[in-house]
């Protein structure tokens, strides 16, 4: 594809959420599409639709925080 000829267009949508320090959850979604011009005659011609789940977890195996108390 000549993408020095297409117009795009997409979305972008990021949650994150703490919930504890140092350990996240995110949920990406992605949408995207590709057209050969942005006149309303042209049909798509790439969409692309993309979902992902990131999860982080800080380790500790002794229980103790980050000053060294229990």
């Amino acid at each position: 594809m000549n993408t020095a000829n297409t117009q795009a267009v997409s979305a972008n949508l990021r949650l994150r959420y703490n919930y504890r320090p140092d350990s996240d959850l995110y949920i990406i979604y992605n949408m995207g599409t590709q057209f050969a011009s942005l006149a309303a005659a042209n049909r798509e011609q790439v969409r692309e639709t993309r979902f992902a789940v990131k999860y982080t977890y800080s380790f500790n195996p002794h229980g103790t925080g980050t000053n060294g108390s229990k």
